[in-house]
């Protein structure tokens, strides 16, 4: 992802984490959940301000510019961030699997073993719908 693009994204991660937390604040007053939802989209305005310094950064020196694209663009780097995807994909859906156990034989919270199955059969029907796709196109 080119630098300029990537500054968009950061600002546009600022923005969505400043209206969601915003809207929780809100609309949910004082309620329960209001510290984890509030607490999540800030997390993800930090992440965006923490990534444009990161790019301002890079951007100021342009040396460090090229050298950042061209780590980008290399062979060796493309590789490893498909690898750990790969593996962060493959814990996922261990742990959710694990967890649907737990709170079915343990806790015997149904609810949250529905969501975990949903969310892992839906994680694996889109593994599958773009292995098909990058099948046919590579």
């Amino acid at each position: 992802m080119k630098l300029k693009s990537q500054r968009i994204y950061n600002i546009v991660l600022i923005f969505v984490g400043i209206a969601g937390w915003a809207v929780t604040v809100f609309l949910l007053g004082e309620s329960e959940q209001i510290n984890f939802i509030s607490g999540f989209f800030a997390g993800i305005a930090m992440i965006g301000i923490l990534r444009t310094v990161k790019t301002a950064r890079i951007m100021k020196n342009p040396e460090k510019a090229q050298d950042y694209e061209a780590m980008q663009k290399d062979e060796r780097t493309v590789f490893v961030a498909g690898k750990a995807r790969s593996m962060a994909f493959y814990v996922s859906i261990l742990a959710q699997c694990i967890g649907a156990f737990i709170a079915y034989a343990v806790f015997k919270n149904h609810l949250i073993c529905q969501a975990l199955c949903f969310v892992t059969c839906f994680q694996c029907i889109v593994y599958y719908v773009f292995w098909i796709i990058y099948n046919k196109k590579y």
